[in-house]
């Protein structure tokens, strides 16, 4: 006679086994599920277990009737169970623009799928839902013409952001993911490893590729292309916020236009709208971002940090020096017509998290990157060369597929993401607080429309280890247990605690201004870029008790 465990351990396997069936259907089809499909998995072995999945049917779809369930295993004679409640349905949000919910309250962000499922034996029901993500491009560097790589380099993936704010200064390269190189020229050198460089994934090249022995690469191995790899193509015109002359109401609605070729206390006067530039400017003390994207008709020189999330669109030369702290809640885009150069110095490396994508040539020394960095040549065919030196690259999903919320208003105080003022700072002695990206709280309502919601499990707060690396906690009391010395658990908790009243705020806000058309949104997804699909990640398994 099986006990009640055993019965809970079946049913858990089956909901599991459910999970992995629906993965494989959408590797198959990305669009599957979002006609309203199921799946029903009749176990044989186990004797009788049975596992559920069912998907709600999307807004866009067009499907007249309910799909048959796919049954796999023995077609039951009759069924006895009770059909699925809604509140149990998956959601496949692949390609949607923004986030929804599902099970549970659960957001499912842009280009992701929450897959629930159900196993059930004899009276014992087991419920485990899974987070999957179309996962971004397969490299983190990638070059339309020659890439060398040179000096102490890492080159590498992690599952998120998150995960790469809390590495410490020598990770082990078995933590990391694969996110290899690509270069499409076809060369003696199409691409050149010199020095102690680490490779985590593939070094692709249709050319030859040369190596020093120092060079490590691990879970991936050279390989020779039979034809280019497909690089994105932007439109930069199409971010232009300025629209036709003969008509103001062509223009972007947060477009603020702009004379200086310098700009001075941008780091502590944070920009925010879609500025335009008519020529090519500077930013001599740093800048910040406040939910803005700026717009260069010409070069771009900036000396000093980059902060806060947003875009530049540079139609010229992009030259950017100097360090930052690199947070979490840091997100850019660099779109550059010409060459772009990131350098910082050997003692205060340059950081950066996005994307940088380059027309022109790309060169990136003693810099630390979180995202993606794309030479990919220019419209006239023109290939560009990729350069990196003494730096480290870490390719994530996040940082390669994102977006932007763009507002004609600022925010308030001078310290924190998008010009927040915690009062006190958001930051310590070993913790930080890290903020959201906006556009991560825009779900997706029933009638097509959005609304920015404020979720505090966005919110947050990275301890710093004895040996350098960051934990990552959900809430201040977690501090205490993660290691944050006792004097500082009064500083965070009062930074904590306002923080998010201010969110809840500055939502308010950004919804009264998106009611209104007053907010400019923009992506940054690389696979959209490319009109293809890419391979899909899933996450673990989580067990609803």
């Amino acid at each position: 006679m099986q006990t009640k465990a055993e019965n809970l351990r079946v049913a858990s396997l089956t909901a599991r086994n459910s999970l992995t069936l629906v993965l494989s259907r959408l590797d198959d089809n990305r669009d599957w599920g979002k006609d309203g499909d199921s799946i029903r998995w009749n176990d044989e072995v186990s004797g009788g277990a049975v596992g559920r999945v069912k998907f709600k049917k999307s807004d866009d779809s067009t499907a007249t009737e309910e799909p048959a369930a796919l049954v796999v295993g023995p077609e039951p004679s009759e069924s006895s169970l009770e059909p699925l409640d809604e509140q149990l349905y998956s959601v496949n949000n692949l390609g949607g623009q923004n986030s929804v919910r599902g099970y549970n309250g659960l957001v499912v962000p842009p280009n992701s799928v929450l897959v629930v499922a159900v196993g059930e034996f004899r009276g014992t029901r087991q419920v485990a839902y899974q987070i999957v993500q179309g996962s971004p491009q397969p490299y983190s560097l990638a070059s339309s013409g020659p890439l060398e790589v040179r000096g102490d380099t890492l080159v590498a993936g992690l599952e998120s952001t998150l995960q790469a704010v809390s590495l410490g200064a020598n990770p082990e390269l078995e933590d990391l993911e694969e996110a290899g190189l690509v270069s499409n020229d076809d060369g003696l050198e199409a691409i050149k490893l010199d020095g102690n460089i680490q490779i985590v994934g593939d070094v692709e090249a249709r050319g030859e590729i040369q190596t020093s022995p120092q060079v490590q690469i691990l879970n991936g191995e050279m390989k020779k292309l039979d034809s280019p790899k497909d690089f994105p193509e932007i439109d930069f015109d199409s971010y232009d916020p300025l629209g036709n002359p003969a008509d103001p109401s062509d223009d972007r609605p947060t477009l603020r236009e702009r004379t200086e070729a310098v700009v001075t206390d941008a780091l502590d006067s944070p920009l925010y709208g879609f500025q335009r530039f008519p020529g090519s400017v500077s930013f001599p003390d740093g800048l910040k971002l406040d939910g803005s994207a700026i717009y260069v008709d010409g070069d771009l020189t900036l000396d000093g940090p980059l902060e806060g999330t947003g875009a530049l669109i540079v139609r010229g030369n992009v030259n950017l020096r100097g360090g930052a702290q690199l947070d979490a809640d840091v997100m850019a885009a660099i779109l550059c017509e010409g060459n772009l150069v990131v350098n910082g110095n050997a003692g205060q490396p340059s950081t950066f998290q996005g994307l940088l994508y380059a027309e022109g040539d790309l060169e990136l020394s003693n810099t630390r990157v979180v995202g993606t960095a794309i030479a990919a040549g220019s419209a006239s065919g023109v290939p560009s060369n990729l350069l990196v030196k003494d730096s480290t690259i870490i390719a994530t999903p996040d940082s390669s597929d994102f977006r932007i919320v763009v507002k004609g208003f600022a925010s308030q105080g001078p310290g924190g993401l998008g010009g927040i003022d915690a009062g006190g700072g958001s930051s310590g002695n070993g913790w930080d607080i890290l903020e959201p990206n906006p556009a991560d709280l825009l779900v997706q309502n029933p009638d097509g429309s959005s609304t920015f919601v404020w979720d505090p499990s966005q919110l947050k707060i990275r301890v710093q280890q004895a040996d350098g690396s960051w934990k990552i906690i959900n809430t201040a009391e977690e501090a205490s247990a993660a290691g944050l010395a006792s004097g500082e658990l009064d500083s965070l908790e009062i930074a904590y605690d306002k923080l998010i009243d201010i969110w809840e705020d500055r939502i308010d806000q950004l919804q009264a201004h998106h009611a209104q058309e007053l907010v400019d949104i923009l992506g940054f997804d690389l696979n959209e870029f490319l009109k293809v699909s890419s391979r899909l990640k899933a996450k673990r398994v989580f067990y609803v008790d």
